[in-house]
């Protein structure tokens, strides 16, 4: 990669390329599920972890509850992709009836597909997802499919 100057990004010793001499952090886990996490489990602590991603927010103080934990992961994890593994951890039928839908409408392309992501199946997979067969056939069929699928 060159700049606008002329000259090209590398290591600091010179050599490498824009591709492998990059030094972006990026997030493995954040502090407030870390925090969160240890008032799940009922630590002694669990109100001042509670308070401590409460307040980041600009939020008061409440009973770190069960029910109120999961709210606050719902909102505080929004779009990270961590709802379904936290509706998981509450149990199989807590995760098939929450997640349940059916006449969802995907649209591809003008071709309206009308889907249903049913109880049974999620509680059939047991929530486990698929594996794809191109990588139980790389495996030697080491790999074996997940249950339900």
């Amino acid at each position: 990669m060159a700049f606008a100057d002329g000259t090209s990004a590398s290591k600091a010793d010179g050599s490498g390329d824009f591709q492998t001499s990059q030094h972006q952090d990026f997030v493995v886990v954040r502090y407030a599920d870390v925090l969160l996490m240890a008032a799940e489990l009922g630590s002694s602590n669990a109100q001042l972890y509670f308070d401590k991603v409460r307040s980041r927010a600009g939020l008061t103080t409440k009973e770190p509850s069960q029910e109120n934990i999961m709210k606050e992961r719902f909102v505080e994890f929004a779009f990270e992709g961590q709802r379904y593994w936290d509706l998981l951890r509450q149990g199989i039928d807590v995760a098939s009836s929450t997640i349940a839908e059916s006449g969802i409408e995907l649209k591809s392309g003008g071709n309206p597909d009308v889907i249903t992501i049913a109880a049974d199946k999620i509680k059939t997979t047991k929530g486990f997802c698929q594996i794809p067969s191109t990588q139980i056939t790389l495996s030697d069929n080491v790999l074996k499919q997940n249950a339900g699928w």
